[in-house]
């Protein structure tokens, strides 16, 4: 076995989501987000609802899995380090995190 498991999971992400146009982030937020209702999870949907919305703020455009990158995490910190606190930052970008993986689960 090559590398660690940090550097399997990035080669898989860039496999995976680095460059493809089939998704965007909305879909996979939705889904998220009904799912949850459904589960009568409410304020974690709403914190999925908040988060997905701070991105759209964030970046003003519809947002393509191909797009979500190292960058992309670093310009969204960025832009709101200085409005939110850190924890708060860190719980939307957890957010992003798992629908990031369920692309990754789904195939996106």
């Amino acid at each position: 076995m090559k590398g660690t498991e940090g550097e399997y999971y990035e080669m898989k992400v860039e496999k995976n989501i680095y460059g493809k146009n089939d998704g965007t982030l909305v879909d996979l937020y939705i889904e998220k987000i009904q799912t949850l209702k459904m589960d009568n999870k409410i304020k974690t949907a709403m914190i999925y609802e908040t988060s997905y919305n701070k991105l759209k703020e964030v970046y003003k455009t519809e947002i393509n899995l191909s797009s979500v990158s190292p960058e992309f995490v670093a310009k969204f910190y960025d832009t709101t380090k200085g409005t939110l606190r850190n924890n708060t930052i860190s719980i939307f970008l957890k957010n992003l995190r798992h629908i990031c993986n369920m692309a990754l689960s789904k195939g996106n």
